[in-house]
């Protein structure tokens, strides 16, 4: 009888795992095109100060060589940005003494070289990020899945919870929300939880049809990842919320395209996005940004780099959100690079802004045999956090094997220090401490999950690593 039964489930076994996609992703961990940042210096990316009159824009922009009917604005956010289109028939030097002159210059204005940069590209060998295979499951599998052109993508059936139903936008009032800038959410791998996208409907007026986040990548309200990077690191930051049976709300913001590309603009519209909201519900706790861009192969001005890490734009967003929130930003994935050095920069991890907790990778081990994984900075990355994701767990219909990356890190340490702000939300002790003092806090307590190892101390800030 044994026997029989141990057959059984040898043959049930079978059934089961070959109809299952085991995915291995691997990220590259060298110098690839994630590392290849390509500037842009046709265009400048401007922001006005909050003081400035609509009269003394227009005044300063008659004094710029710019082609006015060619300007941008963010779509949904902060009406302060502006993306500028140089007019070719000036000379390069006019150009960057008037970009030189925005930063600093009369009026309060900054400007920016936008550029494009990609998420870290696959190992070759290993399959892609997998999303909901439509096709195979059809039509009816997916509850008739409607993709409206700007529109959030909506089932027939409220049932399976997509983005812009009820079922996936929850009405409650959490104590923690934390905002993912990446490539959006396949909300149907998550379909079987309560609901829990933060509703961002009415809170902005310059954002048309919201229902929760914001597409800078195609300008609509419609955050559905065509990637599959943004849900993956989404799935592991829910697994610690979860773990701990914390309250919670995720904003998700897409700025990755299909391939996993972005531009500097979205995400600084992205940043701009938070901080208005931030303005009228003062609620987004978190910000994860698993990504990052450097120019060490794009920029061999050491002035210009200097002037990415202290006088961007972005990084004055960020500081703006510095009683408020917290960005939680990965160090990037080449080995051996220390981004402490000029050049070397991983951002916005390499920003100065107090309210960033920069995240390095360590390989797993015992306490003494841990290494460092991927980038790292002693003066740079607060800590480092497993580099490999969850080695093993569901998605509908396929199992995801050990994927690797500072991405990873840094979901798993928004997840960990999600528990610690929540704490002080639970104790009404926020909005009273803010997010700088609840990091020195998560930096300095031992707590059975922040730890310090001795190897790692010349690496990461006083060795400390999270498990």
């Amino acid at each position: 009888m044994k026997k029989y039964h141990l057959l059984k489930l040898s043959i049930l076994s079978i059934v089961v795992f070959s109809n299952c996609k085991v995915t291995k992703i691997i990220e590259s961990r060298n110098f690839s095109r994630s590392s290849i940042t390509q500037i842009d210096s046709t265009r400048v990316v401007v922001r006005f100060d909050s003081n400035m009159t609509k009269k003394e824009i227009d005044s300063l922009k008659e004094l710029m060589p710019i082609d006015d009917s060619k300007t941008l604005k963010c779509e949904c956010g902060d009406n302060s940005l502006e993306l500028w289109t140089w007019d070719y028939s000036v000379g390069s030097a006019e150009i960057q003494g008037s970009k030189d002159g925005l930063t600093g210059g009369p009026g309060g204005a900054q400007g920016d070289w936008p550029f494009t940069f990609s998420l870290p590209e696959l190992d070759p060998k290993s399959d892609p990020y997998r999303l909901t295979d439509t096709k195979k499951l059809g039509i009816k599998g997916l509850g008739i899945y409607l993709s409206l052109p700007g529109s959030l993508i909506a089932p027939s059936n409220p049932s399976i919870g997509a983005i812009g139903t009820t079922d996936a936008i929850s009405d409650l009032s959490p104590k923690l929300t934390i905002a993912v800038i990446d490539t959006g959410i396949d909300h149907y791998k998550f379909r079987k939880l309560d609901p829990f996208l933060y509703s961002t409907e009415g809170v902005l007026d310059n954002c048309q049809n919201q229902s929760s986040g914001w597409n800078f990548v195609n300008n609509t309200n419609n955050v559905n990842d065509d990637h599959g990077h943004g849900t993956y690191v989404t799935r592991l930051i829910l697994k610690e919320l979860q773990n701990y049976d914390i309250d919670y709300k995720i904003l998700p913001i897409k700025v990755f395209n299909s391939e996993g590309y972005g531009k500097y603009w979205d995400i600084v519209c992205a940043l701009g996005y938070i901080n208005e909201i931030q303005k009228v519900n003062n609620d987004i706790h978190i910000v994860n940004a698993s990504f990052g861009y450097g120019f060490s192969q794009s920029i061999t001005s050491d002035i210009l780099k200097l002037d990415y890490k202290e006088n961007s734009i972005l990084k004055s967003l960020i500081d703006e959100l510095a009683q408020k929130s917290l960005v939680v930003a990965s160090s990037g994935n080449i080995d051996d690079l220390n981004i402490d050095i000029l050049g070397n920069e991983n951002f916005p991890a390499s920003h100065t802004s107090e309210n960033i907790l920069a995240v390095g990778g360590h390989e797993e081990g015992s306490n003494d045999s841990l290494t460092p994984a991927g980038s790292y900075g002693n003066v740079s990355v607060d800590l480092a956090a497993p580099f490999t994701g969850l080695k093993k767990f569901w998605f509908p219909w396929e199992i995801v094997k050990k994927p690797t990356g500072t991405s990873y890190s840094t979901a798993f340490t928004t997840g960990r220090f999600a528990r610690l702000f929540y704490s002080h939300l639970e104790q009404s002790t926020m909005p009273g401490t803010f997010p700088i003092v609840i990091k020195n806090e998560f930096l300095n307590i031992q707590n059975g999950w922040i730890k310090e190892a001795p190897y790692l101390r010349s690496f990461y800030v006083d060795g400390k690593y999270v498990h």
